[in-house]
């Protein structure tokens, strides 16, 4: 007796609605529902049609599937490698930090590193730290997530906090290196 054979259908996978539900691509699959929980990396230029950030990618989970459409939501945000390696250079400190907060609907854990213009002591870099951990607790707490991704894609915050931290060091680059929502367990 031969075995049936079961066609595959094609999904189409749409964007998280902050990105205006832009198509990202298509996915085969035998059953649609097979794709709930499948996570796929897009930069960010696909999402939001600006190539001059070509250095952001945007992990996307599928969280429904109606029909031939898969619905998506933001899982994580991070910047390229090479990126962050063109703006690390000799005689400068490099101060990365680590802070996991609640926004307005998840819990996230952001990643931020800060490069100065001169070698810093560990008193300096403290002070920057710190100074950057109270910018966190007050600010953070205000955005949703996909407002969040949208301020630090367009570096509103980064710019932000880089004004108010150059007045105890001078830093040259600051940036959320990685942004990713944590589980609930």
């Amino acid at each position: 007796m031969a075995k049936k054979q079961i066609k595959k259908i094609w999904v189409s996978v749409k964007a998280p609605k902050v990105f205006k539900e832009v198509e990202i691509g298509e996915i085969p699959t035998y059953d649609s529902q097979d794709l709930i929980g499948k996570q796929l990396w897009v930069y960010y230029p696909q999402l939001s049609g600006d190539v001059t950030k070509h250095y952001i990618k945007i992990k996307l989970k599928i969280t429904s599937v109606k029909g031939e459409e898969a619905n998506t939501e933001i899982f994580q945000y991070e910047i390229t490698k090479p990126y962050l390696a063109r703006a690390i250079r000799r005689r400068k400190s490099k101060i990365d930090f680590v802070k996991d907060i609640k926004c307005k609907d998840k819990n996230i854990r952001i990643k931020w590193v800060i490069l100065t213009f001169s070698k810093a002591n560990a008193s300096q870099r403290r002070d920057v730290k710190k100074k950057l951990d109270e910018l966190i607790e007050k600010e953070i707490p205000k955005y949703n997530l996909d407002n969040l991704i949208l301020e630090i894609a367009n570096k509103k915050i980064q710019k932000e906090f880089g004004d108010i931290i150059r007045k105890i060091f001078p830093i040259s680059f600051i940036e959320v290196r990685k942004l990713e929502v944590k589980s609930n367990g």
